[in-house]
């Protein structure tokens, strides 16, 4: 697990805008190092969600998968 709060100093026009990050993943050993699977969800929160023709401050989630395989 991993978290992160934070401030930047400028983001899409916005000063200080502080953002909140958090991230959990688990590791699955089907054949020991030679074979797993990797899950990772993340979750990211802005303060000032804005939304411009250019760029948009929005809250998001993520949800990452890996297969590594190894012969």
């Amino acid at each position: 697990m991993r978290l992160f709060d934070g401030t930047a100093a400028q983001l899409n026009g916005i000063y200080d805008q502080k953002v909140d990050w958090f991230g959990l993943g688990a590791n699955y050993y089907i054949r020991g190092q030679n074979l797993k699977l990797t899950f990772e969800y993340s979750y990211t929160n802005f303060d000032n969600n804005t939304a411009t023709s250019v760029s948009s401050n929005k809250d998001f989630s993520t949800f990452i998968t890996q297969l590594q395989l190894i012969f």
